[in-house]
């Protein structure tokens, strides 16, 4: 008996050191969590604080995320059942599914006779871009932006497609309506936080260089609109004509290109309050999404 209440005891000592060593061991553990966590909080604060605070990181953190975008269109691939190459997925890039929209009444209309896209605002050349998709399906363009910087982008993300051999032309232009007599050759393009929100205004600066900068303004070369389509072989019937032109005179350039030089693009989209009844009597609305106007040539 004394033996076993022995043994007893020792168990029960055994039991109550564990249990000690246990609850030491969870208090260290929580203890480690808590730093952790309370690190990555203070960490996460001061590299959100540092990039607010500091206007170039923002040159960093923006580029890095659409890098990320940027690479998804193009890895999207089509293999068939013997891991054969067979097409690319094409994921609509367009403001808002405009792509998507064309395409659906391109399937029951058929293609255009001349499978070309004038791009008036082309921004970036691929993120909200209204032609970079149909640039993946091999049609030749036009892309037209006033800033130099988003310019310099649009190049940089459809270069793939001059390596494909497809025709591609560029202007950095403020395309206008018609010019007239003794006005300035250039506008002022007013520079936003934003860049999509770069928007034109009339230039009262004569003789200002183009390529000059002015704080948060940048002077670009005035281009009418009927010089800039001849001047790069635009077909008169072509497939998309998309004008995206902030602080310019959208309804004078529809009306100049549709009505008095005769131009017949098959789809315009056209970030406009509402078409100009000299589109209208030609063209018949498909679609409305948010600022975009989309209408398709009557037949």
């Amino acid at each position: 008996h004394l033996v076993y209440i022995y043994r007893l005891n020792q168990n029960k000592i055994m039991v109550k050191n564990e249990s000690s060593c246990l609850n030491f061991k969870l208090v260290n553990i929580f203890v480690i969590l808590m730093f952790l966590i309370c690190s990555s909080i203070f960490y996460g604060i001061y590299y959100v604080f540092s990039i607010v605070s500091n206007v170039n990181a923002m040159s960093v953190a923006f580029p890095a995320l659409r890098a990320i975008v940027e690479q998804v269109p193009e890895r999207l691939v089509v293999l068939d059942k013997n891991g054969n190459y067979n097409g690319q997925i094409v994921l609509d890039l367009s403001w808002d599914k405009e792509f998507t929209l064309i395409s659906k009444k391109m399937l029951k209309d058929g293609q255009p006779k001349n499978k070309f896209v004038v791009d008036l605002g082309a921004f970036d050349g691929k993120l909200s871009s209204n032609a970079y998709n149909f640039f993946q399906c091999g049609w030749d363009g036009l892309l037209v932006e006033a800033s130099s910087a988003n310019m310099k982008l649009t190049k940089q993300h459809t270069q793939q497609f001059l390596e494909h051999g497809q025709n591609i032309k560029y202007e950095q232009v403020a395309v206008v309506a018609e010019t007239k007599q003794g006005e300035s050759k250039t506008l002022k393009l007013h520079l936003g936080a934003n860049p999509t929100e770069h928007s034109l205004i009339p230039s009262r600066l004569g003789g200002s260089s183009p390529k000059a900068k002015d704080g948060q303004f940048e002077y670009v070369d005035k281009v009418q609109v009927k010089t800039l389509l001849e001047r790069n072989k635009v077909p008169k019937e072509f497939g998309v004509f998309t004008v995206d032109i902030e602080g310019a005179d959208q309804e004078a350039i529809l009306c100049k290109v549709i009505a008095r030089y005769g131009y017949r693009p098959q789809y315009i989209i056209a970030e406009i309050h509402r078409m100009p009844r000299c589109v209208l009597d030609l063209y018949e609305i498909i679609g409305h999404r948010r600022y975009n106007w989309i209408v398709h040539l009557k037949k």
